[in-house]
């Protein structure tokens, strides 16, 4: 079987099996499906939305099915040593109250977004012929709705906010929300192309005729440098990363281990050299570049005070003594680095560092393992969501570690093999 090519025979209908099953399938193959046009709207709705989605569709499969599911071992073997370094990390936290917080926050997210993968892990394939039809042309509407708020001064955004839109509107209010179908459209269109059953050539051609235009809008008119890059890497991973290659992956392995290692001292040689390279590149104008590079130097000059274990989990806010030099930022403090690598390094100095560079490699294992489009989606999602854990937004921001659960459940979830329930 080639890589593009779909499976054969789909199950039986919905329709044909048992009334609390049935019911069962519809309930989570649509919520699943909603969720991209649900995290535009209400982006920080994902803190929750989720981890909600995955609790209820884990114990009520375990009630309907009568059979006690398993849970996912791959995310547990990611998130338990995190979730131990940062409850080790109140040993040596520079603001206890503060870490605590965050731990007491952060836990049930994590643990109930375990819950979700664990649900595509045990009911997924009996989901898929539903979800199949549904997901994509959610996304596509998802994408719709951004395109028409950016050039209507947010007209959906101000009415889910109770107002009318206005010429004041910034448009740096739908990033995240445009974040989210960026990313949601990757399963979407693995899901489409991997498939034959529902998705003909003629829906093919016709859905890609509509989103292509559409995507080619939003990025001509959003704020979003996070949106760029998520679709200028993923594509081009997805194109040119040979998936079959074994070295390769070893390769790309050893250069993000890299970078995650290197971060505060490759922060503090940005700031040195770029500045003045890119202040009249209108890309980088419309942004926070500036901004970001005297930030990420500050901050990776503060690492070299404690580079072994750092300051503890969510104490960046806390630090009030950077030595900035005040050029493009000014104020010395800062909730969180805007990037991922340095706040390894920050709270968890070279320990969490480590351990960062041990999850990329366990996580580009696994899928590398994958089979040709299964592959390209995978790396293609991870790569999309490192683009703004990279440079936009914190760790441990709720609605962002839900976004991250909600595309890996996408991505496990187009990964299945469609089979009969029983």
């Amino acid at each position: 079987m080639s890589e593009y090519e779909p499976e054969k025979a789909y199950p039986a209908p919905i329709s044909s099996l048992k009334g609390a099953e049935n019911i069962y399938i519809q309930t989570m193959a649509i919520a699943l499906a909603l969720l991209p046009f649900i995290g535009y709207v209400a982006p920080r709705s994902l803190a929750f939305l989720p981890a909600l989605v995955g609790l209820m569709g884990f114990f009520a499969g375990w009630y309907i099915f009568k059979n006690r599911p398993s849970l996912h071992r791959g995310s547990l073997y990611i998130v338990l040593p995190m979730l131990l370094l940062a409850f080790v990390s109140l040993g040596w936290s520079i603001d206890l109250a503060e870490s605590w917080e965050r731990i007491l926050k952060i836990t049930p997210v994590i643990f109930s977004g375990v819950m979700l993968l664990s649900l595509m892990h045990n009911y997924g394939a009996r989901l898929m012929p539903l979800f199949t039809q549904l997901f994509p042309i959610v996304a596509l509407f998802a994408l719709a709705v951004a395109f028409i708020d950016l050039i209507s001064n947010g007209i959906f955004y101000h009415l889910m906010q109770g107002a009318w839109p206005n010429d004041d509107f910034n448009a740096s209010a739908l990033n995240r929300g445009i974040i989210v179908v960026m990313l949601s459209l990757i399963p979407a269109y693995a899901l489409i192309i991997n498939n034959q059953d529902f998705w003909s050539l003629k829906r093919k051609r016709l859905y890609l005729a509509l989103t292509i235009p559409v995507l080619f809008g939003i990025l001509l008119t959003t704020d979003s440098q996070s949106a760029h890059l998520i679709m200028a890497l993923s594509l081009i991973f997805w194109v040119c990363f040979p998936v079959s290659k074994v070295k390769v992956w070893y390769g790309l392995w050893i250069v993000l281990a890299t970078l995650i290692f290197a971060s505060p001292w490759i922060a503090q040689a940005m700031f040195s050299a770029l500045p003045d390279l890119i202040d009249n590149v209108a890309w980088f104008q419309q942004s926070y570049a500036l901004n970001r590079l005297e930030i990420w130097d500050y901050i990776g000059r503060y690492i070299e005070g404690s580079p072994f274990y750092g300051y503890g989990i969510e104490t960046t806010r806390s630090i009030e003594d950077f030595d900035s030099a005040y050029l493009y930022d000014k104020k010395a403090t800062v909730l969180h680095p805007h990037n991922f690598a340095l706040q390894l390094w920050i709270e968890f100095g070279v320990i969490g560092a480590a351990l960062g560079a041990l999850a990329s490699g366990y996580i580009l294992r696994a899928i590398s393992r994958m089979n040709g489009i299964q592959a390209r989606m995978g790396l293609s999602a991870f790569i999309g969501l490192l683009c703004p854990a990279a440079t936009a937004y914190g760790m441990w921001q709720g609605w962002f570690i839900g976004l991250f659960f909600m595309i890996t459940a996408f991505c496990l979830l187009v990964m299945q093999k469609p089979e009969r329930a029983i």
